[in-house]
C-alpha cells in the first residue's frame, strides 16, 4: 500500500488505509523507495534507542499510524534525532499487512458458508476449524490498573498476581490466570489458565477449553525467564463443573415468547461463562457457587421476561452435557473449578 510521499522533516506520520493490524510476519514491513530502489525499515516499539541513522519506524497496530522519528530537545538545549528521517521526495511503502476483527472474528468451525464475492468455478464454502485468537484493543481503564502491577513486580514472577499478570501477557490467547500458592516450602506455583475458547460462550464445550501444547510452551518460556531463582511453576488447566439450568418464565404483555426464551438461554450461558461470566463480565468467579436465586434475578433483568417462577439446578457431566441426579437450588463449586454450562431449558409462557 502507497502511503504518500516524504518531506524530509523529523516525526513524519502516514495512516494505513485500514486499523487493528494483526502482528506482522516476515516480508510485511515499511518500504522506503527512492529511484525504484526499496529499502525495508526496522519496526520498533518507540524510538528512545534510536540513532540518527538507525533507519527505524514505530507502527501503531490499532490506529494504522505509521511513524518516524522525532527531534528531541533535551533539558541542556541540546536537540537529537532519534530515528533516520527519510529523504524529501521519497515513496512510503507498506509491503503487506493483515488486520483482524478483534474477538468478533473468533467463530466456530463450519459458520464461514458464504462467499463475499463470487469466484469462478466456486460453488460453496465453509471453515473447516475455528477461527481464533482474536482479542479486543486492551481500553485505557484496563491500562491504567495493570501499568501499576507491571512497574511493582518489575517484570518479574514474584507474587501470586505477578505470575497471573506474565501469563496473560505471555499470550492473547490467555483468558484468565489464576495463581495457587506451594502446598508445602519449596513447592511449585500451580498456574491454571483459561485459554480463549474461540467459539461463542453458547457453544463452547470443554474441549474448547483445552490447553494445547502451542499455549503451554509459549506460557511456560515466557515465565521461564521470569520465575526467581529456585522457583517452580506448573502451568495446568482448571477443573470444569457442568451444570444445567431449566427455568419457567412469564412473558410480558405484547412480546415473543421465542425470543424471550432465546434470550433467556443466552443470558444463562453468558453468566456461566468462564471467560464472560459472572457479575463482572470478566468469567464466572473460582470455587463461587451457584443458587437458583442468583440465575432468577439474573433473568428478570432480560428485556421481556415479567416473572421468574421457577428455576432448578443441575449438575452435568462436563464432557457429554448429561443431567447427573436430582435438581437442586445450589451447585457447589470446588476452590479451583470451574462452571461449564450445558443444554440450558427455558419455558416462556
Amino acid at each position: 500500500e502507497f502511503l504518500g510521499l516524504s518531506d524530509g522533516r523529523p516525526a513524519q506520520e502516514f495512516r494505513l488505509s485500514l486499523r487493528t493490524l494483526l502482528e506482522r510476519e516476515e516480508g510485511e514491513n515499511v518500504e522506503i523507495r527512492v529511484d525504484g530502489i526499496a529499502d525495508a525499515w526496522i519496526e520498533v516499539r518507540d524510538f528512545s534507542g534510536s540513532g540518527p541513522d538507525d533507519h527505524h519506524v514505530v507502527v501503531d497496530s490499532t490506529s494504522g499510524v505509521v511513524r518516524f522519528g522525532p527531534r528531541i530537545r533535551y533539558p541542556d538545549g541540546t536537540r537529537r534525532q532519534h530515528g533516520a528521517v527519510p529523504p524529501a521526495g521519497a515513496q512510503i511503502w507498506f509491503s503487506g499487512y493483515r488486520v483482524g476483527g478483534g474477538a468478533a472474528g473468533n467463530v466456530g468451525s463450519g459458520t464461514i458458508t458464504s462467499l463475499r464475492s463470487a469466484v469462478p468455478f466456486i460453488d460453496r464454502v465453509v471453515n473447516p476449524v475455528p477461527a481464533i485468537g482474536g482479542v479486543d484493543a486492551e481500553s485505557i481503564e484496563n491500562a491504567k490498573m495493570r501499568a501499576p502491577m507491571t512497574l511493582v513486580s518489575g517484570g518479574r514472577a514474584v507474587t501470586l498476581v505477578d505470575h497471573e499478570q506474565l501469563a496473560l501477557q505471555a499470550s492473547a490467547r490467555v483468558r484468565r490466570a489464576r495463581a495457587i500458592a506451594p502446598d508445602a516450602p519449596g513447592g511449585p506455583v500451580r498456574l491454571l489458565l483459561v485459554p480463549d475458547p474461540g467459539r461463542p460462550v453458547d457453544v463452547a464445550t470443554i474441549d474448547d477449553f483445552a490447553l494445547d501444547d502451542a499455549l503451554f510452551e509459549t506460557v511456560s518460556e515466557h515465565l521461564e525467564s521470569r520465575r526467581l531463582l529456585g522457583a517452580a511453576i506448573e502451568v495446568g488447566a482448571p477443573r470444569y463443573q457442568g451444570v444445567s439450568v431449566a427455568a419457567l418464565v412469564v412473558v410480558s404483555t405484547g412480546r415473543a415468547p421465542a425470543a424471550v426464551r432465546q434470550r433467556c438461554i443466552d443470558r444463562i450461558a453468558e453468566l456461566l461463562s468462564p471467560v464472560v461470566g459472572g457479575a463482572d463480565g470478566q468469567g464466572w468467579p473460582f470455587g463461587t457457587d451457584l443458587t437458583s436465586g442468583l440465575v432468577a434475578n439474573e433473568l428478570l433483568e432480560v428485556p421481556g421476561v415479567r416473572q421468574v417462577e421457577e428455576v432448578v439446578l443441575f449438575e452435568a457431566d462436563p464432557r457429554n452435557g448429561r443431567r447427573i441426579g436430582e435438581g437442586a437450588d445450589m451447585i457447589r463449586l470446588e476452590p479451583q473449578t470451574l462452571f461449564i454450562g450445558h443444554r440450558h431449558q427455558v419455558v416462556a409462557r
